[in-house]
């Protein structure tokens, strides 16, 4: 979370093995920690899996054992990540021959382009 808000742009690339499809979505996020969208989200999320919040320490963090919970639900951890897309590109990895292409959004509109594979 730290470097989403250091650096605000992120890419997440999908892969379709059965229909041999690529997507990369690139975009800039909002986190959002507060509101009725983040409470709903977490009302949804079961009671068993709420323990995954309830770390001190950041994820990915050095522990020298299992690591301590906080006190409460973990809901001060729980965060919605919303993105504003402005670019997807996609690669069809098709048997005849590949097919690649972007879509960009702008303050203008949309502008869609091939691209070489």
């Amino acid at each position: 979370m730290a470097d989403l808000a250091a650096f605000p742009a992120l890419a997440l690339n999908f892969y379709d093995p059965r229909d041999q499809l690529q997507l990369r979505v690139a975009g800039l996020p909002s986190i959002l920690v507060d509101g009725p969208a983040v409470d709903a989200a977490w009302d949804r999320v079961p009671a068993r899996a709420r323990l995954n919040y309830q770390t001190l320490a950041a994820p990915g963090s050095p522990s020298a054992n299992e690591a301590p919970l906080m006190e409460g639900d973990g809901r001060a951890n729980f965060a919605i990540i919303q993105i504003a897309i402005h670019r997807l590109e996609f690669l069809w990895l098709a048997p005849d021959r590949h097919r690649r292409g972007a879509v960009a959004w702008t303050g203008g509109g949309c502008a869609r382009n091939w691209l070489v594979p």
